[in-house]
């Protein structure tokens, strides 16, 4: 498909600019002038902005176009920070070797297909007008002492997402937009079967975590029973402390750091994929439902927009803690 075809043409970005719906999501417009654009969710204006793309050839050359982001960090100044950040992790590191860590990371084998970057939609780059910041309650831990509690945070915000999710498929389903639009024998089944493979796929998996952090943290068996599955690495390393809180420590950072973010990007990747679905559905056959239930179809249109921000940020926050986890 030739990318170009995937670009509405505009005479003017600002033929959309005062006409922002939720059915452009994810949507790219192209003006007379080859300046490309995408509508995106902001993350922290919480509502539908134009983001402009930067092409391939606009990074190789360095040159961001006329909507380069302002006050940005200079070169140098980025690279005494990312020094500054090198030096506080290799002390944290100093009790156990970068090659044990890279070992301990390799028995998770993520799946490839699970990959939160499929809902960014083939766009090369995105650069905004003004830096956002994710306004959010969920903050990284600093030390082993403080991951209980962001673990137990970080549960929590997904189980506040599977509510969410839950509302999303009651709307659609009050809706009856499958029943009274399209063709029948398309529409049958399409939220049922999303109920399903959400229970099976998410809701299920973020339950078996939630009782696994309740017995660790409440009523855990002996070390050796989370650790015979670990590498011989991590055995060593654990054999090495001498309390069963530092050893819980460690066990609970290696049986919930890598399977909440692989939660995490399935979780998005399927919301990404109800979305989808939902947005299929053309305004007309919209303004055929009754007012409430076309309230019930957009509002949970906009719920699964407000989702999959959340989830972005979730994803970011764990990949955070990874990177400064000893």
């Amino acid at each position: 498909m030739n990318k170009d075809n995937e670009y509405i043409k505009v005479e003017s970005i600002s033929e959309i600019q005062n006409n922002l719906k939720v059915d452009l999501l994810n949507k790219k417009f192209q003006d007379k002038d080859g300046n490309r654009f995408v509508v995106r969710f902001g993350n922290e204006s919480r509502k539908l902005e134009i983001l402009r793309i930067i092409t391939k050839s606009e990074l190789e050359s360095g040159h961001i176009g006329e909507l380069e982001t302002k006050n940005e960090p200079s070169h140098d100044h980025k690279i005494d920070l990312e020094k500054e950040r090198e030096v506080e992790e290799q002390k944290q590191k100093e009790n156990l070797r970068q090659a044990d860590r890279q070992e301990i990371n390799s028995k998770f084998n993520e799946d490839s297909g699970d990959g939160f970057g499929d809902i960014d939609l083939n766009i090369e780059a995105v650069d905004t007008v003004h830096k956002k910041v994710h306004d959010h309650s969920l903050i990284n831990p600093r030390s082993a002492a403080d991951e209980r509690r962001y673990i137990f945070d970080l549960l929590k915000a997904i189980d506040k997402n599977k509510d969410r999710v839950v509302s999303i498929l009651t709307n659609v389903q009050n809706s009856r937009i499958y029943e009274l639009t399209g063709d029948p024998s398309e529409n049958k089944n399409i939220i049922s079967n999303f109920t399903r493979e959400f229970e099976g796929d998410i809701f299920r998996i973020l339950e078996n975590l939630q009782n696994k952090f309740k017995e660790i943290t409440s009523f855990p068996k002996t070390t050796h029973h989370y650790s015979m599955n670990y590498t011989v690495l991590q055995k060593d390393f654990l054999a090495k402390l001498e309390t069963d809180k530092a050893k819980f420590d460690y066990i609970l950072r290696w049986d919930f750091q890598e399977p909440t973010l692989i939660l995490i990007k399935k979780f998005a990747k399927m919301v990404t994929d109800l979305l989808n679905v939902l947005n299929k559905k053309e305004e007309d056959q919209i303004k055929t439902l009754s007012f409430q239930q076309q309230t019930l179809f957009r509002d949970a249109k906009i719920a699964g927009v407000y989702c999959l921000n959340d989830l972005d940020f979730l994803k970011r926050s764990v990949e955070s803690w990874k990177e400064s986890a000893v």
